[in-house]
């Protein structure tokens, strides 16, 4: 039985049917009658609610905009996907859009697509965030569960731009409750990266053929480079071009300028070990001009498959896992930058943030416990000198 309340005659009622504790709005638009949750439980929060609705919906009537046609879930999505793909080749976007293209094909559109864009509630939401861990067989990490947040954000604000559902009907979009904390990969203790170097130096003498031997030099330099920069590994360090390394010989500082940062553009200030690593890149790819890669085949060609790499010479090495048996990637490097700055050098949580292209809280929440047990000096000094720390981290 409906408990029902008139609140314009003829034109706007709220109800309550059944067992539901929510209640209805049925309105008249085009001459029919219509229904939409209010997704209110209180009946003076439903009549505002209800009120407002329709007042809106009389407004695009008037102006010919009201549609009775149900727009999906993918009929948005595909609009934003494309925006992301012409903002990838256009050179506007920023890595992260390929993120956001695979949280549509690989989530959205399978299991939210058929969904009207107007009936997304935040019970439906839930719903999809199941449907997620299902496809991924385990719990999404916060950080993951923001980045959908994001995608789904973009969404609403176009079905918005287009008419197809109002402000009232966007859900909030929280990670409170949701999602696994997230950890970060195993470092390496400053012992284990002097060990790990000492081995890269030889590891190419045991290799049988040219371009095997070639590819463990170049990963030589490819680990210890993002050891010095904090970088993230793969695209950000192999998409690197001469051009956007201020490098010269003496006591100017090297800068980098890195354009496929997760973020855009940023600005990167290595460790003054850096110089003796860009020297040996030069002379082992014999591809030095501006536009050439710095992480190059013999052939010029900018080198794949790395994280396989050092993965495998982790193994080789006898140290692929750490002394809580987590398994240690190309990642670990970047973690092994943060945590010894912090350690030996005693780097500001803002400055690693700056110089790793993360917000302040990430950094806190991951290297907090990093405590600064040797102050010494800055790895960069005025004149450009090395410190014994330097040494110390350097070999």
């Amino acid at each position: 039985m409906a408990n029902t309340i008139e609140l314009i005659p003829n034109k706007l009622v709220i109800e309550q049917v059944n067992a539901s504790p929510f209640w209805r709005m049925r309105f008249k638009v085009n001459g029919k009658w219509k229904g939409k949750t209010t997704k209110k439980i209180s009946q003076s929060e439903a009549e505002t609610f209800a009120r407002a609705k329709f007042i809106e919906l009389e407004v695009l009537e008037k102006h010919g905009i009201y549609k009775e046609i149900s727009n999906t879930v993918s009929d948005v999505s595909k609009i934003y996907y494309q925006r992301l793909v012409d903002a990838l080749k256009n050179g506007t976007g920023i890595p992260t859009y390929e993120g956001y293209k695979s949280v549509v094909t690989k989530y959205i559109d399978p299991i939210a697509g058929k969904w009207d864009i107007r009936s997304v509630t935040n019970e439906k939401l839930d719903k999809y965030f199941s449907g997620c861990e299902q496809i991924i067989g385990r719990q999404q990490a916060k950080g993951t569960v923001n980045t959908h947040n994001v995608v789904w954000r973009q969404i609403f604000r176009i079905a918005q731009d287009r008419r197809w559902m109002s402000a009232v009907d966007v859900p909030r979009l929280t990670i409170k409750d949701k999602g696994r904390k997230g950890t970060r990969r195993p470092a390496l203790t400053l012992d284990e990266y002097k060990q790990f170097r000492r081995f890269l130096r030889t590891y190419h003498l045991s290799a049988d053929r040219f371009s095997s031997k070639y590819r463990r030099q170049l990963l030589r330099e490819y680990c210890v480079f993002l050891f010095a920069t904090g970088m993230r590994p793969g695209r950000e360090v192999l998409g690197l071009q001469w051009k956007h390394i201020n490098y010269q010989d003496g006591v100017a500082p090297v800068t980098i300028i890195n354009p496929q940062g997760k973020t855009g553009d940023r600005p990167i200030v290595p460790m003054n070990m850096i110089k003796p690593i860009l020297r040996r890149l030069k002379a082992l790819t014999k591809h030095t001009e501006p536009h050439d890669y710095v992480f190059a085949t013999p052939d010029g060609e900018p080198a794949k498959g790395m994280s396989h790499l050092v993965s495998r010479a982790f193994t080789d090495a006898g140290l692929k896992y750490d002394s809580l048996g987590r398994a240690r990637t190309a990642y670990s490097f970047r973690h092994t930058y943060a945590t010894l700055l912090r350690v030996y050098r005693d780097f500001s949580f803002d400055e690693l943030a700056e110089n790793m292209g993360n917000s302040v809280e990430m950094i806190q929440r991951h290297y907090y416990q990093a405590k600064t047990t040797d102050r010494a000096a800055r790895y960069a000094t005025s004149s450009g000198r090395r410190t014994q720390t330097d040494r110390k981290i350097d070999h």
